[in-house]
């Protein structure tokens, strides 16, 4: 990915763990997109995600993270 398109907001992800789930929530968000982590990533999924999570954030979606 283009730096450029993962880093054109400036808007910090804020993130609230509800239920084990880790959920920023989005004013009026396009969508609502699930990860399910799994053993090796999912243990620190801000982490490995975050150029990712940023991308979509800024994109105007609603992030929900779990582990299984």
């Amino acid at each position: 990915m283009d730096k450029k398109l993962i880093n054109n907001s400036t808007e910090e992800i804020r993130f609230k763990s509800i239920d084990g789930c880790l959920i920023a929530i989005k004013d009026q968000p396009k969508g609502v997109i699930q990860f399910i982590g799994s053993f090796i990533f999912g243990s620190f999924p801000k982490c490995s995600y975050k150029p990712l999570f940023q991308y979509l954030w800024s994109q105007g979606y609603t992030l929900v993270i779990g582990r299984i």
